[in-house]
């Protein structure tokens, strides 16, 4: 061998086993990022031309009622403190209208950052650059990945946080430097402490990075010190809340949420409620509606009206210990209702059919409501569940296929598996059958698992068919 041969080797070794030509492919195209912020800055500006600012609705308002409850020395019993307190912190200075403009502003430009990102995550699962590109032109094309960062919501930074914890993962897994465990392990945490559900996190990382560090000591210890300080630090935010309010939970929404489902699967009835009180507040919504899983009855304004958060905790654990099955019929009818809704927050399809109809001169841009969102585009640029589901499936099969054929645990992709798996899990258990929003922050994985698709799929198809028409005489 050469020396300049030897030379070459040295230097891809040291790479990690790359040339500096795929190195140069890791990075995003530069028309390609030029168009995620030119397309990014006309979303952002239609936003700000119609509204002129980020849009307040639904939840919106409890982010700053959770900074005035942190400025007052108190944990908020429906918000965690992260995104609290960055709209406090932008509040503060600016006020509320200005802070507003702000704040979408910020999302958008994490959210192209995260752009980048992902580029890299895909080239990592096997993604060439043509169904990179199209993955990356889907996130900005496709409404209901983005939507978010126009509404002074916790979605947007989560969604891009999935974004940076997924690649904070991948860069352990390829150099397996401390620094990056840390790293990831902080990010689990702050995004935990933005949304609740990503408590499934915890066993599903803890779980990746024991499988890549378990030769290194050090990184062990770091991994079992992380849980360590997550899991007291979830402890302690628990028995704060206890002292306070007299549950001992993460937050309100989890409590309402599991009202919900109770209610909906007919599982809640008076004459099993030991409380007088409880039972007197309850025995007439039981008698308009025993819960027969109405999908015009959400149930959330009888859990926000008439119980207080320990009444609901104590009806809760009461009927669980009544009816320790009742999830089960109620978790089927869930799947099933649910995997035809909109992969994205079900106000992508039109607030109701009559505001569908006043705005469908717009050709696809939906107001909805005077101070609310903006859907540009066609309303037809939305999928349902049960297509992610699909996409999560066919992703799962091919990785573990590769993982029996090459006797190599494909870290990267069980990563991106088992987040959009527990997610579900998630959902199915804590939530009712409307799972856009909650589903909103790991959409990001839904174009990453199809372009590792495609890309391994064609792969796959190439090389038959060129050993195919070899053997027929070239045909190649």
């Amino acid at each position: 061998m050469s020396d300049i041969s030897l030379k070459r080797l040295f230097l891809i070794k040291k790479l990690g086993g790359t040339s500096s030509c795929n190195r140069e492919s890791a990075r995003m195209p530069m028309w390609l990022t030029v168009t995620t912020i030119i397309l990014g800055l006309i979303f952002l500006s239609m936003q700000g031309l119609i509204f002129r600012h980020g849009s307040m609705e639904m939840d919106s308002w409890s982010y700053p009622s959770g900074w005035w409850s942190l400025k007052d020395g108190h944990i908020d019993p429906a918000r965690p403190p992260v995104y609290c307190t960055i709209v406090g912190l932008i509040w503060e200075p600016l006020t509320m209208g200005y802070g507003n403009i702000l704040l979408p502003v910020i999302q958008w430009t994490l959210y192209i950052a995260s752009l980048q990102l992902v580029w890299i995550i895909n080239g990592w699962l096997k993604a060439n650059k043509t169904f990179n590109t199209l993955a990356i032109l889907s996130m900005m094309l496709i409404p209901g990945f983005w939507i978010f960062n126009n509404i002074i919501m916790a979605e947007s930074i989560s969604l891009s946080g999935i974004i940076l914890l997924v690649w904070l993962c991948g860069k352990y897994i390829r150099t397996k430097k401390g620094r990056y465990l840390w790293l990831s392990e902080i990010t689990q945490l702050i995004l935990i402490f933005t949304k609740p559900m990503f408590i499934f996190l915890i066993p599903v990382l803890t779980l990746l990075w024991i499988v890549v560090g378990w030769k290194n000591k050090i990184h062990l210890c770091s991994i079992l010190l992380s849980l360590f300080i997550t899991v007291s630090l979830l402890w302690w935010y628990t028995v704060e809340m206890k002292k306070e309010y007299g549950v001992a939970a993460l937050t309100l929404a989890s409590t309402h949420n599991r009202y919900c489902c109770l209610r909906a699967d007919g599982a809640i009835i008076p004459d099993e409620i030991s409380d007088p009180v409880i039972r007197e507040k309850f025995s007439p919504m039981y008698e308009a509606d025993p819960g027969v899983q109405n999908p015009e009855n959400r149930y959330i304004p009888e859990a926000a009206l008439y119980f207080t958060w320990p009444e609901l905790d104590r009806l809760i654990n009461e009927t669980t210990k009544h009816h320790p099955y009742a999830d089960v019929d109620g978790i089927f009818y869930r799947i099933k209702t649910s995997m035809t809704q909109s992969q994205h927050f079900f106000y992508l399809l039109g607030y109701n059919e009559t505001v569908d109809r006043l705005f469908s001169k717009w050709n696809g841009i939906s107001k909805n409501r005077p101070d609310g969102f903006i859907f540009p585009f066609h309303r037809q640029l939305w999928f349902p569940i049960w297509i992610t589901a699909l996409i999560w499936a066919t992703f799962t099969l091919i990785w573990l296929y590769r993982w029996q054929k090459n006797h190599r645990f494909p870290a990267m992709a069980y990563t991106v598996s088992a987040i959009i798996f527990t997610c579900y899990i998630s959902v199915i258990i804590g939530a009712q059958d409307q799972w856009g929003r909650i589903m909103t922050p790991v959409t990001p994985l839904i174009p990453v698992m199809a372009s590792s698709i495609a890309s391994i799929s064609c792969g796959y198809v190439k090389k038959s068919l060129s050993g195919w028409g070899l053997k027929r005489g070239g045909f190649a």
